[in-house]
Formats: C-alpha cells, structure tokens, sequence
C-alpha cells in the first residue's frame, strides 16, 4: 500500500521534495494523510520513499521521538537567560527533524547540509535559516557556536574527523 510503489510517474509526485512542493502548492498531500493531524508526516514521507528509492549518501533521518529527546537535553543543558547562548547549529540537518523540536522550545536555529533538494525544505518546514555546505567549507569560515546538535551520516568513515571539526568550532564552553 506504499505510496511509492504505486504512485503513476509523470502524473504524481515522485519523491519526498516533489510531494512536499505538491503539499506547498495545493494544501494537501497526494496520499491519504493530514499534515494538520500528523505533523510528522513528513519524516514518514522519507522513510517510505528510501524503503522504494533506497538510502542515498548514508542520509537517515532522525526519528520523532529521538527529535524530541535531544530537545529537551538541549533545553536543559543550553538553556540559560543569555538569548545569545539559545543559538544552537544543526549540523547535517536534513529537513529539519531536530530543528523542529528545538525553535518549538524557543531556540534559534540555523542548519547546514550538503544536500541542496532536501534544504529547499528545511527553511519552509523550520522557518530557520540554512546554509548547503560540508563540513569543511563551514569551518573556513570560522564561524563560532556556542552549542551544536547533530545526527550526522554514522556510517561514513570520516565520522571520527567530523566530530573532532564539531569540537573545534564549539566557543569555550560550548556544549
């Protein structure tokens, strides 16, 4: 019963950004389901279409509930009364699964991906800003966060090297 398996081509959505422009253009989705009553209609979106279409690029998403978690540590870990300390970078952010939870929760959010369809969607779904760049070219830019959250590519070797880059960006103190 996927979607994805059984739409029509050239006469339906074909792929997550195509059904989301189709939601942005006609208020409704090309499948039985309410963004209104579901509001994470969009992940499952991903996730049936990479059980058709496969996984691109080590590109998983991350799961609602675990959105919500990393929200809430953050709000406990990063909350202060210092509105210059609610900035937190969304490394490899996707679409925005867990910027989301976190502007719900009064953060100011800005992402960054080096994926550019799926960020077509990240500052619509979000409302936040959001740069396409890899790792590399955001660091030559030393550009300085005081917190960061990330649910990066694990399967990708240079997984040790990112997270050392995470570090070293983080401002004295940061989280």
């Amino acid at each position: 019963n996927s979607y994805f398996k059984n739409h029509i081509p050239q006469k339906e959505p074909g792929t997550p950004f195509e059904v989301y422009s189709y939601y942005k253009q006609h208020g409704e989705l090309p499948f039985d389901a309410d963004p209104e009553t579901d509001p994470n209609w969009l992940y499952e979106t991903y996730i049936e279409y990479q059980k058709r279409a496969g996984v691109y690029n080590s590109q998983f998403f991350t799961p609602p509930a675990t959105a919500e978690r990393i929200a809430e540590l953050a709000d406990e870990w990063f909350r202060t009364d210092d509105r210059e300390t609610c900035r937190i970078l969304d490394a490899c952010c996707g679409f925005g699964m867990l910027t989301k939870p976190l502007t719900e929760k009064g953060f100011i959010v800005k992402g960054f991906d080096n994926n550019s369809e799926i960020l077509k969607m990240y500052s619509e779904y979000t409302g936040c800003i959001s740069e396409q760049k890899d790792i590399h070219s955001y660091l030559a830019e030393d550009t300085k966060w005081m917190n960061i959250v990330s649910n990066p590519p694990y399967e990708i070797k240079e997984l040790t090297q990112f997270f050392k880059l995470l570090w070293d960006i983080l401002e004295h103190g940061g989280l």
